[in-house]
């Protein structure tokens, strides 16, 4: 089975087959070597000059403190082209400016900036309207050949297997490669594989500069209540590929708040409690209800070892008064 597919890159009216992207360039680049060709070759006439000899001239080697040698009659004379024209305007870089605007790549798109003094929204806007051109001639050949050619790939692949085939698959969570069978019957997806990597980061920064700007203008006031602060979460975590860290949930911020609150509060009444604890170091001690210190009692010494008392001995003499009935 052959399979034939038509891309169209850029389209042409009037014209089922399309031309090439770079076909508007070819007549003018035709033209601008043709003026380049022409000053070299002024150039070098200017360089190596063509001679006109005149009667009778001896062989002579063109170079410089060379001595030629002629007749009475005889003379050797410089041709030199008219110079002139090379001051004129050959209209090199309007061409070099019209094929790069042609071809949809211009200075900006590079880093180069225009001349003129710009504020920053006037360098937003040329910095997104620079590379439209260039990035609608890449969503158009991400779509009718990239698109097409990787959806007829699945195709062929499918068709082609026969048996189980293994293969390699990371897994970004455990930092782990795994190997897996994979078999026609496995292949049972139905749509089709589009490539959106350029297309979709393009589309994602000019939608994170557009939210900036109008978070950032008067309008936003305005319009505030009309917006939902989930959903705008919601869609910086999709643009920004936050999924897998799970840094947004619905009201989060606030129950963090809540419990740096709670342990504010715990620690400021231990704190409380530990400043209104007496010591018992010098004059620090307790007072009663009529303000009056309290001591601590008397505290009875310790005695040594681990508190335990020996018995007297037989012939130790009686010390105290027996009580008598």
């Amino acid at each position: 089975m052959v399979i034939r597919r038509l891309s169209i890159l850029p389209g042409a009216e009037d014209n089922l087959w399309g031309q090439g992207p770079l076909a508007n360039l070819v007549g003018m680049q035709y033209r601008m070597d043709h003026i380049e060709n022409m000053a070299a070759d002024i150039w070098d006439l200017v360089t190596y000059p063509v001679q006109k000899v005149k009667g009778f001239v001896e062989e002579y080697v063109w170079q410089p403190g060379e001595k030629i040698f002629v007749s009475e009659e005889g003379d050797v004379e410089l041709v030199q082209p008219e110079v002139q024209i090379m001051q004129s305007d050959m209209k090199i870089e309007k061409l070099q400016t019209q094929m790069e605007e042609f071809a949809g790549a211009p200075r900006e798109a590079m880093g180069i900036r225009s001349p003129g003094e710009k504020t920053k929204y006037e360098v937003q806007r040329l910095e997104n309207a620079s590379s439209r051109m260039f990035q609608n001639k890449i969503n158009q050949f991400s779509e009718q050949v990239l698109e097409m050619l990787l959806n007829y790939m699945l195709e062929l692949a499918r068709r082609n297997l026969s048996g189980a085939l293994t293969i390699k698959v990371f897994d970004n969570d455990l930092n782990a490669t795994t190997f897996q069978t994979l078999t026609v019957d496995d292949i049972t997806g139905v749509g089709r594989i589009k490539p959106i990597g350029a297309r979709h980061f393009a589309e994602q920064a000019e939608l994170v500069q557009n939210l900036t700007a109008l978070t950032g203008s008067n309008l936003w006031a305005t319009v505030q209540p009309h917006f939902s602060g989930v959903v705008l979460a919601r869609i910086l975590e999709s643009i920004f590929d936050l999924k897998d860290y799970r840094a947004v949930t619905p009201y989060i911020q606030l129950a963090e708040q809540a419990d740096g609150q709670r342990m504010v509060q715990a620690l400021q009444e231990q704190l409380h409690q530990e400043m209104g604890t007496a010591t018992g170091i010098g004059h620090d001690y307790d007072t009663n209800q009529q303000g009056q210190f309290s001591p601590p009692p008397p505290q009875t010494p310790a005695r040594p070892g681990l508190g335990l008392q020996r018995n007297p001995p037989t012939n130790a003499t009686p010390t105290g008064t027996l009580g008598t009935q």
